[in-house]
């Protein structure tokens, strides 16, 4: 029987996939765990957007302050 899924339910699906399997394989939770905090989010930005192969890749444009919280909600994924 086919699953009756909404396609607005697919970001909060996709993170719980990617939590379970990052769980299951002990990966770290986010980057607190491997020692970053708050106060290195502006050089973690800095860095990013110096990186253009990546940043130009990205779905969609992305500014400083898109980073930043892409960076503040990495934190910590569950």
């Amino acid at each position: 029987m086919p699953l009756a899924l909404k396609a607005e339910d697919a970001g909060e699906l996709l993170e719980a996939a990617l939590n379970y399997l990052m769980r299951r394989t002990g990966m770290p939770n986010g980057l607190r765990a491997i020692g970053y905090t708050a106060d290195d989010i502006p050089q973690m930005v800095a860095g990013a957007v110096q990186q253009q192969r990546l940043t130009k890749l990205s779905p969609r444009p992305c500014s400083e302050v898109d980073l930043a919280e892409l960076f503040s909600e990495s934190m910590r994924y569950w």
